[in-house]
């Protein structure tokens, strides 16, 4: 049995580290993928391995953190076979230091496109400007590095509009609201009252529904309505909020959040509550908003006022963005 190793620090992992991988995959009866971080790593490791072991599932993954110098060959070859527990047939690289590290090991080393022919792109260039570069990314690590706005607010203030449009308008992805699928599937229910675990199953749906479209985004994704707005309705319809529906929206990271304002006609439909409603719904976005310190901006006017103000706003968010605190 062929057993191997592919050691990195994939920071990002782009498609030169997919190459080898797959190399290594196409020639190995076992492989070990080794993700190098480091404290104070702006992607952490912990989460550069777990896309890993997204897209090749199965595979044995390790992560560690270290403070061994790059060029001290001898360490990494003796932690090597200390991290993975055994000593490695062969070894797949596209480094040029991968011969002696292997011969270390007692390995052999399989070069891969050393020269970077096949995927002329490296990891500093991605975290220097990570949106120029998503073509060389899979969707699972697109989907962290893609930028993303979050339309909130009371009904019928045009929300979906406004995502949907944007989204023509960048030739990207935008995340439709699941909550109202769900609530027209219920709609003729004899069951009226609401529970707080249909609430969490919809921020659930919600969360994956828009970290699947993040991946296929072109640069930023526009959310039409999100877990936090979830977590509103159940303040609403249940009479307050639950822990589990907050930790699922806390997780979510959105460079704005764009509150849609009241002055729009009101327009009532099949699962749309009173009119009456929009005030107090309106004022409860602003508070808990501004409570979890969440960035935001509020939009009025007609929609091509809406529109135009928040184009221009993606297209800085779009232009300023590089690897910065504002992603961890």
């Amino acid at each position: 049995m062929k057993r191997g190793v592919v050691i990195g620090k994939f920071y990002p992992l782009h498609a030169g580290h997919q190459y080898v991988i797959e190399t290594a995959l196409s020639k190995l009866d076992f492989l070990t993928i080794v993700v190098c971080g480091k404290r104070g790593q702006i992607v952490k490791g912990d989460v550069r391995g777990e896309w890993i072991r997204k897209i090749y599932p199965g595979v044995r993954v390790k992560v560690i953190y270290h403070n061994i110098l790059d060029d001290d060959d001898e360490a990494w070859a003796k932690n090597t076979i200390k991290w993975i527990g055994y000593r490695p047939d062969l070894v797949f690289t596209s480094e040029y230091y991968g011969d002696h590290y292997a011969k270390l090991m007692g390995a052999v080393h399989i070069p891969v496109d050393i020269p970077r022919k096949k995927f002329p792109v490296s990891g500093t260039a991605i975290r220097n400007n990570p949106l120029s570069h998503l073509d060389y990314l899979h969707p699972v690590v697109r989907a962290y590095f893609v930028r993303r706005f979050c339309f909130v607010g009371a009904e019928s203030v045009g929300k979906t509009t406004l995502a949907e449009s944007l989204a023509k308008k960048f030739k990207t992805s935008w995340v439709p609201e699941y909550g109202r699928f769900y609530t027209e599937g219920r709609v003729n229910s004899k069951f009226s009252k609401w529970e707080s675990r249909e609430f969490e199953h919809i921020a659930k749906v919600q969360n994956s529904f828009e970290d699947e479209l993040a991946g296929y985004a072109n640069k930023i994704l526009f959310c039409d309505t999100n877990s936090f707005a979830t977590y509103v309705w159940e303040e609403l319809l249940v009479g307050k909020g639950s822990r589990e529906v907050e930790a699922l929206f806390g997780r979510m990271k959105y460079d704005f959040y764009i509150v849609c304002d009241l002055d729009v006609k009101f327009k009532q439909d099949s699962v749309r509550m009173a009119k009456s409603r929009r005030k107090w719904m309106h004022k409860r976005f602003l508070d808990l908003l501004d409570k979890y310190n969440f960035r935001y901006v509020v939009v009025s006017g007609d929609f091509k006022k809406r529109l135009n103000f928040c184009e221009g706003l993606a297209r800085e968010v779009i232009e300023d963005f590089r690897v910065n605190e504002d992603i961890l």
